[in-house]
């Protein structure tokens, strides 16, 4: 036997000798001792246990031999949790199915040490240990050989039924089943297990397979006694003089205690299995796996100067534990871990970033030490709250995101309650309710929308801007009562006034189109802008304002409508200007500067009802005409045509004069204008041309 001393014992001395008791296990036993934590990577089942068995000083290469069918595929990320090494690689091999021993070496010239043998197929056994069965009667001289054997069936369930989530995959269904046997009165029930994580179906299956071969091992058990020396564990047995019906293939033995002594002969008690089975360990989950119960601490791991931390292309942060004792490449000492959120659905959810050297705390699915995630981060005293009683900052809400380029603010003391939203970018900010500056002074009340790049208002179904109260605070979204009735009430003015203009024979306004405005414009049927405000509305710049409109500019004025310019006033119509004073008459001055009234291509009328008078100050009055010049007043006319004077009156023709002068033909030669001739061309719809 080879192995390590682990407890040493004097039982009692005398003058003749001295007597001992050890305990000798086996290598292993020493990594029983060592605690400890670390995180595996891309591991395979065989990878996983040369890394915590060969890579230490224990053990080299050649002391451990594998003997392995499947077990290829790679896991993702697996966790040693402040444990024992042995305890460690046990559990993994009771998950897998997978059994160990230890073989001793016997040849004088190998190595004197005991080699591990790790197996999950019956080629793992040691072959073969051939011995008569002869049960002690005290007719034989003590032949190596087994003395007594019986076999035991026990009653096991029939079915293994596996299921689980594997967020990877999310619309996978692990569900896998295997299936001890059918139509046997020797199964009955079944195994349902939900905390053996997996990933794949072909996984899951290889699970439910290894605890069914668990099953089948405990159906058939084989006791015994024996005296052969040399019998371990991992040997298969075959009996020699007789027949084991359930085991045709000889046994294997599964556990074996030895006693002897000076006094007693060598006496082996075995328990087997049928060596053509092959022998799972016992595993129950609740019993042997590494179950995690609180919470663990972590930091967010990054690149070297990186502002933010790492993410791969499922939204994982590299998280890097505080249990973790070895120090590695950046990267491989930590492993990637999905982030507990409020929401999660197809591109939707919250997401709030991780910086670098954040500590958080990591919880475990199910308690799995191999299903991590991280619950949230917390402050510590170097990344100090945002929110504290320092500042009287107890009733405030906030939200600054990790780099505190943008901030969302709720304020909740009683009289002060407001909100903001703010971005460093353009400082452009969205405030509501109880304005306040830096200091937590009173800046204003109501709402606030500040930036010092652009701003966009954009509504494609229309636009309400109101300075006008809700009929009540249930009011609809679209009250606007207030405002469509001004508008009713211009209508009724220009109503009157289009009645009245066209008595007067001049042209009336466009009532039709302002009433259709209106109809658009109420509740926002069409994409139209519509503002109201009850004290009034200014609009104000040092540069220009420009109305610009496709169809009509309607203006309507319950009193006055009035335009100060203070250099040029410019009106010009493609059609038609109708001026119409119903009550105080018209008045065109011209304080400086020179009248022109003309009409370029047709005539001209003035006309009143009383008197017309044509004046000049200080000069003269010029009436010139190309063709004819005719006044005419109660029959009587005088007629300027073709350089004649033609006096025409039914009455006396009288002249006042103090002398008269007849001095022969003259002739004048008055200036007369001509007028410009233009053509209005309509320009094309610059949406349709540009």
């Amino acid at each position: 036997m080879h192995g390590i001393v682990t407890n040493w014992t004097r039982v009692k001395t005398s003058r003749d000798e001295a007597t001992y008791q050890l305990h000798l296990k086996p290598r292993l036993a020493l990594l029983g001792e060592v605690h400890d934590s670390a995180v595996f990577l891309d591991r395979s089942f065989r990878e996983l246990l040369t890394d915590t068995i060969v890579d230490r000083d224990l053990f080299e290469s050649y002391d451990v031999e594998f003997e392995l069918e499947g077990l290829d595929e790679k896991v993702e990320q697996t966790v040693m949790y402040e444990e024992t090494v042995a305890n460690f690689i046990d559990r993994h091999c009771r998950r897998a199915g997978v059994y160990y021993y230890f073989r001793q070496a016997r040849k004088d010239d190998g190595p004197q040490r005991d080699t591990l043998v790790v197996s999950n197929t019956a080629r793992g056994y040691m072959r073969a240990l051939e011995v008569p069965l002869l049960p002690n009667s005290g007719l034989v001289s003590w032949h190596e050989a087994i003395l007594t054997l019986a076999v035991t069936r026990a009653l096991v369930p029939q079915t293994v039924r596996e299921r689980d989530h594997n967020y990877r995959r999310p619309d996978d269904p692990l569900q896998v089943e295997s299936v001890v046997a059918h139509d046997d009165r020797s199964v009955f029930g079944s195994v349902n297990r939900s905390n053996e994580h997996f990933h794949t179906v072909d996984e899951g299956q290889a699970l439910a397979d290894a605890r069914r071969d668990e099953l089948v091992t405990r159906q058939t058990r084989i006791t015994g006694t024996s005296n052969v020396i040399g019998m371990t564990p991992g040997m298969v047995v075959r009996v020699t003089n007789d027949t084991v019906p359930e085991a045709p293939y000889g046994i294997v033995i599964t556990k074996l205690v030895t006693t002897g002594s000076r006094k007693q002969s060598v006496t082996n008690t075995f328990e087997a299995i049928p060596a053509h089975l092959t022998y799972r360990p016992e595993y129950d989950p609740a019993k042997h796996w590494r179950w995690i119960g609180g919470t663990l601490i972590g930091t967010i791991e990054s690149g070297d100067d990186e502002p933010y931390a790492w993410m791969d292309e499922h939204g994982r942060y590299r998280v890097k534990f505080q249990f973790a004792r070895h120090s590695g490449k950046r990267g491989t000492n930590s492993m990637p871990l999905r982030l507990l959120r409020t929401s999660a659905s197809f591109h939707g959810g919250l997401h709030i970033p991780l910086l670098p050297r954040t500590e958080v705390r990591i919880i475990a699915t199910q308690a799995n030490c191999d299903r991590l995630l991280i619950a949230g981060a917390v402050h510590d005293y170097a990344r100090r709250d945002l929110v504290h009683g320092k500042e009287g900052w107890y009733s405030r809400t906030v939200f600054r995101s990790p780099l505190l380029g943008n901030k969302l603010r709720f304020e909740d003391l009683k009289g002060h309650e407001g909100a903001k939203l703010a971005s460093v970018f353009a400082k452009s900010s969205v405030s509501l309710g109880y304005l306040v500056d830096s200091e937590k002074r009173k800046r204003g009340e109501g709402f606030e929308v500040a930036t010092q790049g652009w701003g966009t208002v954009r509504a494609t179904k229309g636009l309400f801007v109101s300075a006008d109260s809700f009929a009540n605070p249930d009011a609809p979204h679209l009250d606007m009562q207030a405002a469509i009735k001004e508008l009713q009430t211009a209508l009724q003015r220009v109503t009157a006034l289009v009645n009245a203009t066209a008595q007067a024979n001049a042209t009336p306004a466009d009532k039709a189109t302002q009433a259709g405005l209106m109809g658009v414009l109420d509740q926002l049927k069409g994409a139209g802008l519509l503002a109201s405000a009850p004290a009034g509305i200014a609009l104000a710049t040092p540069k220009s304002i420009q109305q610009a409109a496709g169809e009509n500019v309607i203006v309507t004025a319950g009193q006055h409508a009035d335009l100060s310019v203070l250099k040029r006033f410019t009106v010009a119509a493609g059609e038609l200007i109708s001026l119409c004073a119903h009550k105080l008459g018209l008045k065109l001055f011209a304080a400086k500067g020179r009248v022109e009234i003309q009409a370029q291509s047709d005539a001209m009328d003035l006309t009143a009802a009383k008197q017309v008078r044509l004046a000049s100050a200080d000069e003269d009055v010029l009436v010139v005409a190309r063709k004819k010049i005719v006044l005419a007043s109660g029959s009587a006319a005088l007629k300027i045509e073709d350089g004649t004077f033609e006096f025409i009156g039914p009455g006396a023709f009288k002249i006042k004069a103090g002398t008269f002068v007849f001095q022969g033909p003259g002739t004048v030669n008055p200036l007369l204008p001509t007028p410009p001739k233009s053509n209005l061309k309509a320009p094309a719809d610059y949406s349709v041309s540009h």
